[in-house]
């Protein structure tokens, strides 16, 4: 979908722009926070970040 393809350019761009040196998951871990923000308990948020980590740890080792 184009308009949600533009909106998430258009939030990786707002957040790299307030933190410059982020890394490659945890701006995907803020883009998953903002997206979902009123989705998720937080307790499932961060499961969910949790399995983020570990599987990007398992891509880049």
């Amino acid at each position: 979908m184009q308009i949600v393809d533009d909106y998430r350019k258009n939030l990786e761009e707002s957040i790299i722009a307030e933190n410059p040196q982020i890394s490659a998951i945890d701006l995907k871990i803020e883009v998953f926070k903002r997206f979902y923000k009123n989705d998720f308990s937080e307790e499932k948020k961060e499961d969910i970040i949790k399995g983020f980590r570990e599987y990007y740890s398992k891509l880049v080792s």
